[in-house]
């Protein structure tokens, strides 16, 4: 009898969010304003000097080299066993961490490239063809992707299932499945304190939007900025405009709709 598995390995525990300061950013044009706000306690804000902020970034490629060794024993393990024809392999992260990028290390709200642009590779026998894509993809993506790969019906999919299949893309990395990713930051470190974030990604743009803060956003255009540095939301009302529009509609497409209604039943 065949016994198939699935198997997940993490290296460390799963950690709070928890920000670190290079310097005082608290006259930053939001984060100070949610530094200062007494209502977000459970962010942490800590300073620390330039020599701790070198000795982290190199802690973090000594993370990285370990979990590359790591994934390459795996990898290794496969084959002598041969099971690497017949294993589906992917990496891929939760989130990234700031590593001095905008005076901030380690992760939190603000969703910056370095944060949320995890690098995916994905191996498929007989799928998946050599290659490199900038086709945007989100996380939840993956589970509907392999039900189809695994050959899963439709139908027997978890209701209000989200997420597209990117098995073309797999196919062909010139290929294109989503004009838009949303990300939604709903953290509830303690307990009556809930920090709410909503981000629109496109080819082109990230939309920010924070919860209370109505005059404030953050709209960046990654390609005349790639490094997020000048703020468009008081700058271009028209692109303001139309990805508040796009944000708007992709989160009403996206409201989950259980449990089902039963009025006219």
């Amino acid at each position: 009898m065949e016994i198939s598995h699935f198997s997940y390995i993490a290296h460390i525990t799963i950690h709070i969010i928890l920000y670190v300061l290079l310097g005082d950013i608290r006259n930053h044009e939001f984060l100070g304003e949610i530094l200062r706000d007494s209502r977000f306690p459970h962010l942490l804000p800590q300073k620390v000097d330039e020599e701790v902020a070198k000795t982290f970034i190199s802690l973090t490629y000594g993370s990285i080299a370990m979990i590359d060794d790591g994934v390459g024993k795996i990898l290794q393990t496969l084959e002598e066993t041969g099971m690497a024809d017949n294993t589906m392999v992917i990496f891929t992260s939760d989130h990234g961490d700031y590593c001095g990028d905008h005076g901030l290390i380690l992760k939190g709200p603000a969703h910056y490239r370095s944060v949320i642009n995890m690098p995916l590779l994905w191996k498929v026998p007989e799928v998946t063809k050599s290659g490199v894509s900038d086709s945007l993809v989100n996380t939840v993506d993956l589970p509907k992707t392999i039900l189809n790969i695994l050959g899963v019906k439709e139908k027997l999919h978890p209701e209000a299932f989200q997420g597209y299949d990117i098995t073309p893309i797999l196919n062909d990395p010139n290929k294109k499945v989503r004009e838009r990713v949303l990300i939604e930051h709903d953290e509830e470190i303690a307990a009556d304190r809930i920090f709410r974030v909503r981000t629109l990604i496109t080819e082109r743009h990230r939309l920010s939007l924070y919860d209370d803060y109505v005059n404030m956003g953050e709209i960046f255009d990654y390609e005349s900025d790639p490094s997020e540095i000048d703020n468009l939301w008081s700058k271009d009302r028209e692109i303001k405009n139309k990805l508040v529009e796009e944000q708007l509609r992709e989160i009403i497409h996206l409201r989950p709709r259980l449990p089902k209604r039963d009025a006219y039943n």
